[in-house]
């Protein structure tokens, strides 16, 4: 498993800056299931006094967070005089297959992610599987230790 890894797209055009991602946050687009809380999310916008923008981004999530969003204005922070948000989602305890399909891994992570690149969704797997191979080794250690014991009693 890969501790952590940061994923970005770039958005040259005006597609997928700050205000879509705001847009998709009151939307629960970046939900990745359905039960449970919603992340919390929040935007930054930093300027000059003469009115130019040094930094402007929306986050979702926390640092401490298994997934955690930054869109932010990467022209701004350069100083350069165009239009680039870069989209980047830094993820935590992910499966090493990520790095086979980045794509397929980005656009599966929630309905956001979908939308802003063009490739089939890969879900990741959850620690949901890890447990239900915790329960059957557990009970499988407690046939083991106590299955005679049990039988003798019944």
């Amino acid at each position: 498993r890969l501790s952590r890894i940061d994923l970005a797209v770039d958005d040259f055009h005006g597609g997928f800056g700050r205000e879509y991602a705001k847009k998709a946050y009151s939307d629960d687009a970046f939900r990745t299931a359905r039960a449970g809380r919603a992340p919390n999310g929040g935007e930054r916008l930093v300027s000059e006094p003469n009115g130019k923008i040094i930094n402007e981004s929306f986050e979702v999530g926390s640092r401490e967070s298994r997934i955690y969003w930054r869109i932010y204005n990467k022209a701004a922070q350069l100083g350069l005089d165009m239009h680039w948000f870069r989209n980047e989602v830094e993820l935590k305890d992910m499966p090493i297959d990520v790095l086979l399909n980045i794509e397929g891994y980005f656009a599966g992570l929630c309905a956001y992610s979908a939308s802003i690149i063009n490739s089939l969704p890969v879900k990741v797997v959850t620690k949901k599987r890890q447990v239900a191979l915790d329960i059957h080794s557990r009970i499988k250690w407690a046939r083991r230790q106590v299955g005679k014991t049990l039988f003798d009693i019944s």
